[in-house]
């Protein structure tokens, strides 16, 4: 279970790490405010941990050999499916950072920010779509060494189930009702940007597949 923890933890870590590397560098400015950033730790920090340290063990588990305690706790399997997660949700990310206000028609952020100081569409979007790929990926880091079904037993863990459920009813209040207090657009955002950022968030689901293809060659 610490393990499950780690590898999103530190999955969602090198992504939010990047974005805001990037963003200030670029724009002199962070997509990610402060305090969605706080979001984002209560949500990698409190109840991931709850939730994947809930996880019950598995017939395989009990049946492995114990490990040995001069091992690393993070295995290069998880190092793949860490570094995997990364890179889709880093270029997503990059893709909607600079090339979003073209492809779904509102101004740019910081552009927005700073003339008409107030809280762009464009970031509110690159927050709820960064969101949403970390719940999705939650599901993922139920999975250690490449399962093919990371929903397998999820049904025997009501508690896992309950805190990603909450987790995705808070995100849809912040987005939609948080305005300045959560540095969102005070409109939130449209059914079809909706659509989106949940549709990227469920690639997370397909591309820990091609992951687990990739790592299968090596």
């Amino acid at each position: 279970s610490i393990q499950k923890f780690l590898q999103f933890q530190l999955t969602v870590n090198i992504s939010a790490v990047t974005t805001a590397l990037v963003g200030s560098f670029a724009y002199a400015k962070s997509p990610l405010a402060a305090i969605q950033l706080l979001w984002v730790n209560l949500l990698m920090d409190a109840l991931a941990s709850l939730a994947l340290a809930s996880e019950p063990p598995t017939d395989a588990l009990l049946k492995r050999d114990p490990v040995n305690r001069s091992k690393s706790i993070i295995t290069r399997r998880m190092w793949g499916n860490m570094l995997g997660q990364s890179a889709y949700q880093i270029v997503v990310i990059m893709v909607l950072l600079f090339a979003g206000p073209e492809m779904f028609g509102f101004d740019p952020g910081h552009e927005v920010e700073r003339n008409q100081n107030k809280n762009s569409v464009h970031y509110t979007f690159i927050f709820n779509a960064f969101v949403w790929m970390q719940l999705f990926n939650e599901i993922n880091s139920r999975s250690l060494e490449g399962e093919a079904n990371v929903f397998r037993g999820i049904h025997r863990n009501p508690l896992f189930c309950g805190i990603l459920f909450t987790t995705a009813v808070l995100q849809v209040i912040i987005v939609q009702f948080g305005g300045k207090a959560m540095h969102v657009d005070d409109g939130g955002l449209s059914a079809y940007l909706w659509g989106v950022s949940l549709a990227i968030g469920v690639a997370s689901l397909p591309i820990q597949q091609v992951i687990n293809i990739i790592y299968a060659f090596q």
